[in-house]
């Protein structure tokens, strides 16, 4: 159970990592459909992985498969899954760099009329 907690921690991590990068990177009228976005990909994302991974593990069990078979194809299942982890990584090395902070694009004068 311990592993389990730990994925979901470094998960909940990088969640709003992820959405304030983005947000940032985009101008204001976007941020709503950037915001979609993320939540659509993540949850696609995870349909997909989740059922390409259950079928790999259906499909490289024996018929009578026993505890130490499934210590195996869950072994070879999570190096898979850290495959991908590490390409996802290096491709977000690469990935262009966008300030966090910066100057908005509407004037001072113009959100003092507005309201």
């Amino acid at each position: 159970m311990k592993s389990a907690s730990s994925i979901g921690a470094g998960l909940g991590v990088t969640f709003p990592l992820t959405l304030v990068v983005v947000q940032a990177g985009l101008p204001h009228q976007l941020v709503g459909v950037a915001t979609s976005q993320i939540t659509f990909w993540r949850g696609l994302g995870g349909t997909i992985g989740t059922a390409v991974l259950g079928a790999i593990l259906t499909n490289h069990l024996p018929n009578r498969a026993t505890r130490l078979d499934l210590a195996g194809t869950l072994h070879d299942l999570f190096l898979l899954a850290a495959l991908v982890a590490v390409v996802s990584l290096v491709v977000s090395v690469f990935l262009r760099e966008v300030p966090l902070t910066r100057q908005s694009e509407t004037p001072m004068e113009a959100i003092e009329v507005a309201a």
